[in-house]
């Protein structure tokens, strides 16, 4: 049932047919010159909700359903297995219009009439409901202005004795009125300024405070910036000094001076312990002078390390090194 309920929407979208002029979503099968090939390529699709042909620009287009959105055509697509019948389609945006446009379903054509009749309807009943509307408006104001003629007079000769009346009581009341309202304005003006004054002050601590804020979090921004920064830098500085080093250490073994491999390297060895290049270097030319216990030392280092990076095989192998290079030394002592 749940199926059911998921297929009613979704069929009703691709075979509802849009008004005139409204932009949706079609899916184009084909487009061609020849009319007699877009009739071919219509008959794959015949099946399928508003399969058409549309005459645009000269070309015989043909298309199938109409949608909402891009999303609701591709699960049309997944739907029918459109796939498995045309390789070439895609999903396009259009301006619907009935010009030109031939619907294999006698349906389709019918809703097509029915649209433009609807529209048509429309628009003769609301001619009529206004011309009805502007009839009752000019009856109304004809009366409307009979009434206002007659009432016109007698406002003008009430006004004409109200302003007779007000003139003496003004002239009677006008320095009673000058007293009160200067004393009151008074009052008002020195209330007015010490709000002001005390408003402008809180707004002034307001705004530097947030000026404050504003500048503190800008520097805290830009001092971690530039502390990522730094902190690459020094990254890259290393990284081509390491790299550097470790050529001037394979040069060095090339030449086979043993000596200076061990006073260059060790005190590098101390600052980038990690570098297992110039210990491996190292231990061979303790091994090649005859100082076989700094090298067995410096091979069993190498271990540890290669066992901390999971590289077990190679931990075996300098373990294994370490060990012979010890029994060297016992037997020399023998």
């Amino acid at each position: 049932m749940g199926i059911f309920f998921l297929f009613i929407p979704f069929f009703s979208l691709a075979s509802s047919l849009p008004w005139e002029g409204k932009r949706v979503y079609t899916i184009q099968v084909g487009s061609f010159i020849d009319k007699e090939k877009a009739e071919e390529r219509v008959k794959k699709v015949e099946n399928l909700p508003y399969a058409r042909i549309s005459y645009r620009n000269g070309r015989y287009k043909v298309r199938v359903g109409f949608f909402k959105s891009s999303k609701e055509a591709e699960a049309f697509i997944r739907k029918f297995n459109l796939r498995e019948k045309i390789k070439d389609f895609y999903i396009t945006r259009i301006r619907f219009s009935s010009k030109g446009v031939n619907f294999l379903s006698k349906g389709a054509s019918q809703t097509v009439t029915n649209h433009k009749t609807f529209s048509k309807k429309g628009e003769i009943k609301n001619n009529s409901l206004k011309e009805k509307k502007h009839s009752k408006e000019n009856k109304s104001t004809k009366i409307a202005v009979a009434n206002v003629s007659t009432e016109t007079k007698v406002v003008e000769t009430k006004k004409e004795k109200d302003l007779t009346t007000e003139k003496d009581n003004f002239e009677k009341n006008k320095s009673v009125f000058e007293k009160e309202d200067f004393t009151e304005s008074k009052v008002k003006l020195s209330e007015i300024t010490a709000k002001d004054i005390k408003d402008g002050k809180k707004d002034r601590k307001n705004f530097f405070v947030k000026l404050f804020l504003i500048a503190f979090l800008l520097i805290l921004i830009i001092f971690f910036i530039l502390s990522k920064l730094a902190t690459k830098l020094m990254y890259k500085k290393e990284k081509n000094n390491s790299i550097n080093f470790q050529l001037l250490i394979s040069k060095l073994l090339k030449e086979e001076n043993y000596e200076k491999i061990i006073d260059v390297a060790v005190p590098y060895l101390i600052k980038n312990p990690h570098d297992t290049f110039v210990k491996k270097a190292v231990a061979e030319s303790f091994e090649k002078i005859g100082r076989y216990l700094e090298a067995a030392a410096i091979y069993s280092e190498l271990s540890k390390d290669l066992e901390e990076k999971e590289l077990k095989v190679l931990a075996q192998e300098f373990e294994r090194k370490s060990e012979e290079v010890l029994k060297k030394e016992f037997k020399g002592r023998k």
